[in-house]
């Protein structure tokens, strides 16, 4: 996952970055710091993407390529 794909994601499902971080149990300067494109502990990585994932988030990619952020059809 990529700075911009957690800004994506975050902003798709309407979560502030204190909102996400509470979720991911991070501090929101973490989520800040890594979505200004601060290199984060892989832990806290996993942490934010997991957070993510369980809200309704997909991270997919294609063929090996980019990777793509989307909602699972359930989240509204």
């Amino acid at each position: 996952m990529t700075p911009m794909q957690c800004r994506t994601a975050r902003t798709a499902l309407g979560l502030s970055m204190r909102a996400l971080g509470k979720r991911a149990g991070l501090m929101a300067t973490a989520i800040k710091r890594f979505e200004d494109g601060e290199m984060l502990p892989s832990l806290s990585r996993r942490m934010i993407r997991g957070a993510l994932e369980s809200a309704g988030v997909e991270f997919t990619s294609e063929n090996g390529g980019a990777s793509s952020v989307s909602l699972a059809k359930s989240v509204s």
